[in-house]
């Protein structure tokens, strides 16, 4: 599981890509049995000149009554949830810690090692993708929510799940992620899928490394996956019109959330392959 930290947070968690008019970053259009809801694949980081987006993913968001999110990121409250989290469960074998140790001091970076291995991870992965010049505030999600206006703000998730589901990983899988967070990052290949509108290779980059660690991809990706369609389906039974914003590796493969609405009778629309027209 070497890159699994880089394809989990490359497309489902975080990424660095400039999405300009001309990308097709994964967009679908969703028609439950009142509402419809348009899905938007994510990066969770960026820069400036990734926006504006094409202009039928900026209408679709004009048109919507309902900003979606996998978490909100700027709840108050999220300290507080965060605090039980923290540590680690036990202390990192000793060649992990002395990796870790050298890796930090090589990019002059403070590591706490009593940090539980994937909140590390996720620090290092941060860090490097900062000093790239990509940054969670210049991301997709704060670009839709910095401009929220009289939308209301959902969650599929919220961070209360998924800190519970980082935290379940078994220590073998969180030190597997770690030792993933300090190998270098080859996501030029995925980056070019994402603006392109690759899904096949799109999904065979987020997938291949994942699926070799049954834990990791159950947790990380099928159980959330469903659950996450499940809240769509249920909100889909209103008469609203929701602009989701989820990790683009979630909207892409065989076992995807459109995948999955398609297998519960809801119409999934590719706005890329055929026009997606709200019906009013």
């Amino acid at each position: 599981m070497k890159r699994l930290l880089g394809a989990v947070w490359a497309v489902c968690v975080a990424a660095g890509a400039v999405a300009a008019p001309t990308d097709k970053p994964p967009f679908f259009l969703v028609s439950g049995e009142q509402g419809q809801a348009w899905l938007l694949g994510s990066v969770h980081v960026g820069q400036p000149d990734f926006y504006p987006f094409a202009e039928v993913i900026e209408q679709a968001f004009a048109e919507s009554s309902v900003l979606a999110l996998e978490a909100d990121t700027n709840d108050p409250q999220l300290p507080r949830k965060l605090q039980p989290y923290l540590f680690a469960k036990q202390p990192l074998p000793a060649p992990l810690a002395g990796k870790l140790s050298r890796y930090c001091q090589s990019r002059a970076m403070q590591c706490d090692p009593s940090l539980a291995p994937w909140i590390l991870s996720s620090q290092l992965l941060m860090a490097e993708m900062a000093s790239s010049g990509f940054h969670s505030d210049q991301g997709v999600e704060h670009y839709f929510s910095s401009r929220l206006g009289s939308k209301s703000l959902w969650e599929l998730e919220g961070m209360a799940l998924q800190l519970r589901v980082f935290d379940g990983l078994s220590a073998d899988t969180q030190h597997a992620m770690l030792e993933g967070a300090m190998e270098p990052m080859e996501v030029d290949e995925l980056i070019q899928a994402w603006r392109s509108g690759d899904q096949a290779t799109l999904a065979r980059l987020t997938y291949d490394d994942m699926a070799q660690e049954p834990e990791a991809w159950q947790a990380l990706m099928i159980n959330r996956n469903q659950g996450m369609t499940q809240t769509l389906v249920d909100w889909l039974r209103q008469d609203d019109r929701l602009f989701v914003v989820v990790g683009a590796g979630h909207l892409v493969g065989e076992q995807s959330i459109p995948a999955l609405l398609q297998q519960q009778g809801l119409t999934v629309t590719d706005c890329w392959q055929r026009a997606c027209v709200a019906v009013d």
